[in-house]
């Protein structure tokens, strides 16, 4: 007996050209808005830096960050075209290269979109000035920032060694510069005693105060300052009962003794 083959007929799939335009227009639009995209960023000035805003300075000009800047800039990887775009600016690279070149304390970077850059920085400030074979301005972390140009009414330091110091150069500590400017402040508000002028030798420890009533002190950064201004108190508390005084110096460096003569 003979089987009977059928043969189906095959399906013709129906074009949907709906469907193919719909996919057609979708990569176009893919294409289209990366190729934007990619021109925004990498050709276009959208986010090319038009304006640098800087804050917070006084002694440093505004066009000597802007000069430092576009140098910075040019120098990048991504040369001065993408260098100058928001986007790829070094913030990090930017600090390091102003904090080489000024005395700054601290400097923030920030990006305001789409084209502003503002640079907030900090400025060291002159806390002590500090007399050797020139005069100098010394800030609050013991840095040298430069020769003393106008009069200024601080705290001054005499090298009696008239060591050679430079500029940017830290010299002394921070607790230093907090001891001797406590000192000005609360030697004449708790003491008969107004400073005249301090000087140190060979080392910031042993401090000669020469006060404008004709008597030095001899004080240490070492100890207390409070301590040792409350012995000195007391002590002369003590010689002005035994009727006696004090002609030449009193010394406070150490902790349980005070010399005068």
């Amino acid at each position: 007996m003979r089987k009977t083959i059928h043969y189906r007929t095959p399906k013709i799939k129906k074009i949907n050209l709906k469907s193919i335009f719909l996919s057609f227009f979708f990569k176009l639009f893919v294409i289209v808005s990366v190729g934007g995209i990619v021109y925004l960023i990498f050709f276009s000035s959208f986010f090319k830096i038009k304006n640098v805003i800087v804050e917070g300075n006084q002694e440093i000009k505004q066009e000597q960050i802007e000069e430092l800047l576009n140098k910075t800039l040019e120098n990048t990887i991504l040369g001065s075209n993408l260098g100058s775009n928001l986007i790829f600016v070094p913030k990090e690279k930017i600090k390091k290269d102003i904090g080489n070149n000024f005395l700054i304390k601290n400097i923030n970077i920030i990006k305001k979109w789409p084209n502003q850059l503002i640079i907030k920085i900090e400025e060291r400030k002159p806390a002590l000035i500090w007399i050797a074979k020139d005069k100098y301005f010394i800030d609050d972390d013991g840095f040298v920032l430069k020769k003393v140009d106008s009069e200024i009414n601080l705290p001054t330091i005499i090298d009696k060694k008239q060591i050679e110091i430079s500029e940017g150069q830290k010299i002394v500590s921070q607790e230093f510069v907090r001891f001797i400017k406590d000192l000005y402040k609360n030697l004449p508000l708790k003491t008969p005693y107004t400073i005249d002028s301090i000087l140190i030798e060979e080392v910031t420890f042993d401090i000669e105060v020469r006060t404008q009533q004709g008597i030095v002190l001899y004080l240490t950064t070492q100890n207390s300052l409070e301590s040792q201004i409350n012995r000195l108190k007391a002590s002369l508390e003590e010689i002005e009962k035994r009727g006696d005084r004090v002609i030449y110096y009193i010394d406070l460096r150490l902790k349980d003794k005070v010399f005068y003569k």
